[in-house]
């Protein structure tokens, strides 16, 4: 892979990170009552961008979307050019009432203190939106000119499912006959110790988005007194129902996105392990058994069960006549929702259960491929501006707002460039979310590098 010979970033990482502490203080929170939703904070933030980068708002052709999403487009000018995307959003999860005081700094201050920038969203992902548009404004200062058109895509509402957001941009491009080139947008971070089996970072790009899907299960029975209780009660049923399905877990499969992060970090194995894996015709079952046992590994080999509610009965002593759970599955690319509900309804589906799919259920996505140009692309910037790091396709186990794209680009890649730690991975949606001042240096180069490539 050639090499990119100059990696210098001229964004001074001073007043940038002033730039993300002040965008950290808005409060653009996502709630799913959606009446508690702050307009005026999105607004608010929109007008300090357009201060902030006031190159990119002048110059930028500038389409709001549902009022509160934004959608730049940046004319590229090479001859039968393509179209980029890359895609952030403006909103935040909230901070869980209660956690407030266990914060080192309010969640809201965006406080520079000891090499950090701490806030709600400084990881996710206000950093990412924020580096976007400071190698948008700095490569506009020295008079850059992009071969391919670039689209920026902002939406408010990712937290919450992004249906009003980045749903309504990408219906939007759809509708003007836009087909994108590749699509970039949050995913794997730079990880180290990602894999036990590699000593060196790895930059997870993912290059596949497993589905999600939450199924109601609901028991019915007879009510009446506790004193005369049948075998099984409406919650005894249901936990038998819960029982099975945790116990017959999905079988496991090492193919697709998953096989290409293996197959990427084979080379840094120590010999053994590179034995192993390069003949997984005779230590498959092996490997997989070894993968199920990490709660990471496992969601990249199987299709996820968890039970996250559960409710009934309403007394002591009176027998409940229903008793319902909410399970949620995470579906490996290849498979469907109702695949899922098929599987659940003969698994669970004793004692007259009755499965239901809940609404905003998605099913995978495609797979896209690591051998494309924009693939090579992202890994070749990866590498410069992280040494010693490893670019590795990767199955991306949570929802990205890149799903509602699929109809106009085969090429979408999710790809956080933070170097991170488990510990400070924890702190996404948690107490105590922060980016370190070095961090975010290396993101704003890797954005500036990727836009002059692209």
């Amino acid at each position: 892979m050639e090499e990119i010979k100059n990696n210098h970033c001229s964004i001074d990482i001073l007043a940038a990170s002033e730039r993300l502490s002040r965008a950290l203080q808005y409060r653009t929170i996502s709630f799913e009552n959606t009446d508690q939703i702050n307009k005026s904070e999105f607004l608010s933030f929109r007008t300090f961008l357009e201060e902030a980068f006031p190159n990119v708002f002048e110059k930028f052709k500038i389409e709001l979307i549902n009022e509160m999403s934004i959608l730049l487009k940046w004319e590229g000018i090479g001859h039968n050019a393509g179209s980029i995307l890359l895609m952030a959003h403006m909103d935040v999860a909230p901070v869980e009432v209660g956690t407030e005081n266990d914060w080192r700094y309010p969640p809201f201050s965006g406080e520079l203190s000891d090499g950090y920038i701490w806030g709600r969203g400084a990881l996710d992902m206000k950093s990412h939106l924020m580096g976007i548009l400071e190698a948008a404004e700095e490569l506009l200062k020295n008079d850059f000119k992009p071969q391919n058109t670039i689209y920026l895509a902002f939406g408010h509402d990712e937290e919450i499912g992004g249906r009003n957001g980045n749903a309504h941009i990408a219906a939007y491009l759809a509708s003007k006959g836009i087909a994108l080139s590749a699509v970039l947008d949050e995913g794997g971070f730079i990880l180290k110790n990602a894999v036990s089996a590699v000593t060196k970072p790895v930059a997870l790009i993912g290059v596949a988005e497993k589905g999600n899907t939450t199924l109601e299960l609901i028991s019915s029975a007879a009510g009446g007194h506790s004193s005369i209780p049948p075998r099984h009660t409406a919650i005894g049923k249901l936990s038998a129902a819960i029982y099975r399905l945790e116990r017959k877990q999905f079988r496991t499969k090492l193919d697709g996105a998953a096989k290409q992060f293996f197959n990427a970090i084979i080379p840094e194995m120590s010999l053994i392990k590179r034995i192993v894996f390069k003949n997984l015709w005779l230590f498959k079952p092996l490997i997989l058994r070894v993968l199920t046992k990490s709660e990471t590994t496992n969601a990249l080999i199987r299709n996820t069960v968890a039970v996250t509610m559960i409710e009934g009965g309403v007394k002591e002593n009176v027998l409940p006549q229903q008793a319902k759970a909410i399970i949620n599955f995470r579906i490996l690319p290849g498979e469907s929702i109702n695949g899922i509900k098929e599987k659940v309804e003969k698994i669970a589906g004793r004692d007259g259960i009755k499965v239901k799919i809940k609404e905003n259920s998605f099913n995978p996505s495609g797979v896209s491929s690591s051998s494309s140009q924009e693939f090579r692309t992202i890994s070749k910037v990866v590498k410069s501006v992280f040494s010693e790091t490893i670019a590795a396709p990767y199955l991306t186990v949570g929802l990205t707002d890149s799903r509602y794209y699929q109809k106009i680009s085969s090429q979408i890649y999710r790809f956080s460039p933070i170097e991170i730690s488990m510990e400070d991975l924890n702190t996404i949606h948690g107490v105590n979310e922060k980016i370190s001042m070095e961090a975010y240096e290396k993101l704003l180069r890797f954005f500036y590098l990727l836009v002059e490539e692209f």
